[in-house]
């Protein structure tokens, strides 16, 4: 699956960006020996995780985050897609990061994924090398399930069908729920 291409202005920064477009290019992440659901899910962990951070979307292979600037509160959109049969060594996490507006965001964009794919590296190689990949919960097929997906946190995500992706609700179990 292909992200969306940058537009002309510095306000983006993209895996799938050409190799010498020094502006908008940024290194993907191996995720080897993972399924694209499983880092996904390790990825919406990570991003709940974040006070200014929120899921917005999720499909198959693709998540959709939204953050917004501590100061101006602006809006920048995160898109992440697993390639799985990227090479033989395993797949890649692809991600990209754009302001809604503007003609330039001071590199915000470069610096948020520089900061969060060492995370992201440091979560998955964590999860392949204990072995916790393999004890996730699967999702569960009974019709009172349906949708719900579980990270390894104890977040759970609901998908519910919206357009062409999903929406989606996260509750944390540790936290109790407002009444």
């Amino acid at each position: 699956m292909d992200l969306l291409p940058c537009s002309s202005r510095p306000i983006c920064v993209s895996t799938q960006a050409a190799v010498d477009d020094y502006v908008h290019h940024i290194r993907p992440i191996k995720v080897a020996g993972l399924s694209g659901g499983r880092v996904l899910n390790l990825v919406a962990d990570l991003i709940t995780s974040h006070r200014r951070m929120k899921v917005t979307g999720r499909a198959d292979n693709l998540l959709q985050a939204q953050v917004r600037s501590r100061v101006f509160r602006l809006r920048s959109d995160l898109t992440f897609v697993v390639d799985e049969v990227a090479d033989e060594g395993g797949g890649l996490l692809h991600f990209r990061s754009s302001s809604r507006f503007g003609l330039w965001d001071i590199h915000s964009n470069r610096k948020r994924m520089e900061d969060l794919a060492p995370r992201i590296r440091a979560r998955l190689s964590e999860v392949s090398e204990s072995g916790a990949a393999n004890q996730l919960p699967a999702p569960s097929s009974s019709p009172s399930s349906i949708g719900l997906t579980s990270t390894p946190s104890g977040a759970t995500i609901r998908s519910t069908p919206l357009r062409s992706l999903k929406t989606v609700e996260i509750a944390n179990s540790a936290e109790p729920s407002p009444s």
